[in-house]
C-alpha cells in the first residue's frame, strides 16, 4: 500500500500558495527535504489537521517543538495520560524503543527540566505509544547524541 496526496493550493508559506504532490510507500523510510523555509513543518500541520487524506491509514506525528504541556508534568505522567486516553496506545513499556532509549531513567523528573535530547526521546515515545500505520517525524533526530540517533535511525528501518 501507499499514501498519494495531490491538493491545488493546499496552503501558503511566506504568502505564497503551495500545492501539495506527495507519495509515499509502505515499507520503505520516506523522506521530505528541503531548504529551511520551504514549508515542511507547515506540511506536516496541513497533514495533522487534514486527516480526510490518509486513505483509512492511521497517523501519529512527532513534532519538532519541545514537548511542553500546560502544567508541570513528571515524564511518567505524560506517558500514562497517553496510555489511558488514546484509544489503542500500547504502554510505553512494552515499546522496544523505549528500552532502548532508556526512557525509564526519565520517569521521574518534571517535563520542563528536560534537556533537548530528553525531551526527543519523549515525544518518540509518546507517538510510538499511539496506534499508526504512518510515522511522520519532523526533525525527529534533533538534540539526539550519536548513539539514541543511531538508535532512533535503526528503529525507523524496521
Amino acid at each position: 500500500m501507499s499514501l498519494s496526496i495531490k491538493q491545488s493550493n493546499a496552503f501558503q508559506v511566506n504568502s505564497r500558495p503551495v500545492s501539495v504532490d506527495f507519495f509515499a510507500k509502505e515499507g520503505v523510510l520516506n523522506f521530505l527535504t528541503g531548504p529551511n523555509g520551504a514549508g515542511k513543518t507547515t506540511f506536516f500541520t496541513y497533514l495533522k489537521t487534514h486527516r480526510n487524506f490518509y486513505q483509512g491509514f492511521e497517523a501519529t506525528f512527532m513534532d519538532q517543538a519541545a514537548f511542553n504541556p500546560l502544567t508541570d508534568m513528571r515524564v511518567k505522567d505524560a506517558l500514562a495520560v497517553v496510555e489511558e486516553e488514546v484509544p489503542g496506545a500500547r504502554p510505553w513499556q512494552e515499546i522496544e524503543a523505549a528500552r532502548n532509549l532508556e526512557i525509564e531513567k526519565l520517569l521521574h523528573k518534571n517535563s520542563r527540566h528536560l534537556s533537548g535530547g530528553e525531551n526527543q526521546k519523549l515525544k518518540l515515545v509518546l507517538a510510538l505509544m499511539r496506534p499508526f500505520d504512518l510515522f511522520f517525524g519532523d526533525e525527529p533526530l534533533q538534540n539526539l547524541d550519536q548513539k539514541n540517533q543511531s538508535l532512533v535511525y535503526s528503529l525507523f528501518e524496521q
